[in-house]
């Protein structure tokens, strides 16, 4: 597969739009309340966490690739290459600035935890819970390093749907209860809808696929509403709608990307501007 310039692109607009709403909205909750300081623009920019979702889809776009294309061995290589190094600079600096600027103490033993990524898993704390959209993407690494090492990730035509399938029962029943340890449930959806659209790019568009990118999206707009309080203080009706349209709208360029409907034109500057998101 030759390289996409769309994905680049993509990237690129979903680190400056995370961190716009971060920077102009976010950053305007201080000990629990909201003092807005960009009132002109956060109407806009409070939808910026959108983009995580849209990483999410990324990342099930041009995994299947890497690993129909990799021996186990290789892909987790890959992936602790893509993930870790940077991690550790950023913790690192984020560390050294609390120590240095606040009066909290770090100990050796929680710095070197956190530097493990899986220090939630046995209810260490964060040192900056920002990073937890990597948690999320090493979760769907995990998952599927194993379909891989058992010899399983050629059968997507099973596992996509059967996971579709449980993602959506625990949407509205919270079962089977251990899913959240393996995968994350409320963004499963995002990286499912990213494989479908990779699918659709290198095989074509079936009804088969477009019926399960229908799944998937109506389950991704619905977490989506369903969670939007945790990004959004005091998210009303307008924000829910506007939101939902927002996803909607990122699932028809992704389709637009995968028909070809949609392409760009390539550059070195996008390139080296992709890698560093």
């Amino acid at each position: 597969m030759n390289r996409i310039y769309e994905i680049d692109a993509l990237r690129i607009s979903g680190a400056l739009i995370v961190m716009m709403y971060h920077y102009t909205f976010r950053g305007s909750i201080i000990d629990g309340e909201r003092i807005p300081l960009f009132p002109a623009i956060e109407i806009v920019t409070k939808y910026g966490y959108l983009g995580i979702g849209l990483f999410f889809m990324i990342s099930g776009f041009v995994i299947l690739f890497s690993a129909l294309n990799k021996s186990p061995f290789e892909f987790v290589i890959s992936r602790i290459d893509r993930l870790y190094p940077v991690y550790w600079v950023a913790v690192s600096i984020t560390t050294m600035t609390i120590i240095v600027l606040t009066d909290n103490i770090i100990s050796p033993f929680l710095y070197l935890t956190n530097l493990t990524m899986i220090h939630a898993y046995v209810g260490i704390p964060s040192i900056d819970p920002i990073y937890w959209t990597l948690h999320v993407e090493l979760k769907f690494y995990f998952l599927v390093f194993i379909l891989m090492l058992f010899g399983q990730i050629h059968k997507y035509r099973v596992w996509l749907p059967v996971w579709l399938l449980i993602t959506l029962i625990y949407t509205f029943t919270n079962q089977p209860f251990f899913m959240g340890w393996f995968i994350s449930p409320a963004y499963s959806s995002f990286f499912i809808s990213g494989i479908l659209f990779y699918l659709i790019y290198v095989k074509g568009v079936n009804y088969h696929r477009l019926s399960l990118i229908g799944v998937s999206l109506f389950v991704s707009v619905y977490n989506t509403i369903n969670n939007i309080g945790g990004f959004i203080v005091n998210a009303g009706t307008k924000d829910k709608v506007v939101a939902s349209l927002l996803i909607i709208l990122l699932h028809g360029l992704f389709l637009a990307i995968a028909t070809r409907k949609f392409t760009i034109k390539g550059s070195t500057i996008l390139v080296v501007a992709s890698g560093m998101t």
